[in-house]
């Protein structure tokens, strides 16, 4: 695709954002890329890059998702560099990144599980929501309101405004 991101310009460009010495989140790489060049990448040439550039310790991963300047004077930006490392730099590079990958593939897992937790946490709540609603609806109509004092009344229509927020909010769920 003409106009792409080259991996090589995406980690030259990361090196710069960290310049300052400041900790960033990976929202301030895309940002910072977005705004010096415009051009489109895809997010696995950011994760990429982000995790080359890391285990050549030209990116110190403070915490998960967040990065400053490495220690390294590695420049770490073309394939020249990586094939200039001795047989020792490459297995170790080789070893962080299959320990990286299985990381994110475990923290993968963990999320799909918590997705999982939550969409039945929302049916839970939505089936709760509606079944309030329709019981608050069922009261509402029943209510003889020629019977009811102007207090009542006006208490009345708040449990039927009460039932029509909880429908509306069991629909968002």
């Amino acid at each position: 695709m003409e106009g792409r991101l080259k991996t090589a310009e995406i980690k030259l460009l990361l090196k710069e954002c960290v310049e300052d010495g400041n900790v960033h989140p990976i929202d301030d790489f895309k940002r910072y890329i977005a705004g010096k060049t415009g051009k489109p990448y895809s997010i696995g040439q950011l994760s990429g890059s982000i995790a080359q550039l890391a285990a050549l310790g030209v990116l110190e991963n403070v915490d998960r998702g967040l990065y400053r300047k490495g220690n390294s004077n590695d420049r770490g930006t073309d394939k020249k560099d990586q094939s200039a490392m001795d047989y020792e730099n490459r297995k170790d590079y080789q070893n962080k990144t299959n320990e990286h990958n299985e990381v994110k593939q475990d923290n993968e897992t963990k999320q799909a599980n918590e997705t999982r937790q939550d969409n039945e946490m929302w049916r839970n709540v939505k089936i709760f929501l509606t079944g309030a609603e329709k019981e608050l609806a069922d009261i509402v109509g029943s209510a003889n309101v020629w019977n009811l004092s102007s207090r009542e009344f006006e208490l009345l229509r708040e449990v039927k405004e009460l039932g029509e927020r909880m429908n509306a909010i069991a629909a968002r769920c």
